[in-house]
């Protein structure tokens, strides 16, 4: 039963210190900008044409990084055929 509990023990710390690791799921755009390494200006051109899902709170708009998708090889080759836009 000790070494359960100390198994148990040494995996939560473990998983507090990635949840500490990993950045904040909801983030300002200008903090998502430099995530992404784009200027705020661009950021903000994605967010209102719905490229980047955003959250509104309170007054302020906050990109949601839990629904952000990567672009994947089906992707690529839809981009180089001309027929969809990422």
């Amino acid at each position: 039963m000790a070494a359960m509990e100390q198994a148990l023990t040494e995996l939560t710390a473990k998983v507090e210190a990635l949840r500490a690791a990993s950045p904040p799921l909801l983030v300002p755009v200008t903090e998502a900008a430099t995530i992404f390494k784009v200027s705020v200006p661009t950021m903000r051109r994605w967010v209102k044409t719905g490229r980047v899902p955003v959250v509104k709170v309170a007054n302020t708009m906050r990109v949601d990084l839990s629904r952000v998708r990567g672009v994947d090889a089906e992707d690529i080759g839809r981009m180089a055929r001309g027929k969809y836009a990422v």
